[in-house]
């Protein structure tokens, strides 16, 4: 019976039992019916309607503002690019990798548990390589990595990318290669679940 008290109180907040509620007095019970489409047959009808679908609908939270014109809140906005526009600088070309540990149980042995998929599922982390021909020094760059995004910038390059899948930013780590003028950037992946 308690089941039922816990049921009935999800579907009625209210409080109220079912049993002990009085009919509505123009015949109108919440059920649906052919007679529930349409203009309703009289005023009376019209206003115990209304009165009955207020009562069911779902009442809007207040909402908690700490300045009366604010019309959002900051942490109400998604995490943006604050300044992806084009300011002359060039976008330097890049790469990204995706990276598996294999041993050679996954390469050779073949055992079901062990192996590994060939594809990005596997993988556990990503590399980004970006190409920045003319950049003699990694104190030149300014880099910037997000959980799904990049920001890289200096004098002459400016590169803004979402990644493709979502990265721990905080355990990442970049080497600068100054003879061949590469970024090397590696990113481990943040594992969910695909299915």
């Amino acid at each position: 019976m308690a089941d039922y008290d816990a049921l009935s109180s999800l579907l009625d907040p209210s409080g109220g039992s079912a049993v002990d509620e009085e009919p509505v007095s123009s015949g109108y019970n919440g059920q649906i019916t052919p007679a529930s489409f349409g203009a309703p047959s009289s005023a009376a009808d019209a206003r115990t309607l209304n009165a009955a679908a207020r009562r069911s609908m779902p009442q809007p939270k207040p909402i908690d503002k700490k300045h009366p014109n604010d019309i959002w809140d900051v942490d109400d906005l998604p995490d943006a690019v604050e300044d992806d526009y084009d300011d002359g600088r060039a976008v330097p070309t890049y790469e990204i990798m995706h990276r598996q540990n294999i041993t050679t149980a996954d390469a050779y042995l073949g055992i079901p548990y062990v192996h590994k998929d060939p594809g990005s599922v596997d993988c556990e982390e990503m590399t980004i390589k970006i190409q920045l021909p003319g950049t003699k020094n990694v104190s030149e760059l300014d880099l910037d990595v997000q959980a799904t995004y990049l920001r890289l910038s200096s004098e002459k390059y400016k590169l803004n990318t979402y990644l493709p899948a979502k990265v721990d930013e905080k355990r990442g780590s970049a080497k600068w290669d100054a003879r061949k003028e590469t970024l090397s950037v590696v990113l481990p992946l943040v594992k969910e679940d695909p299915w």
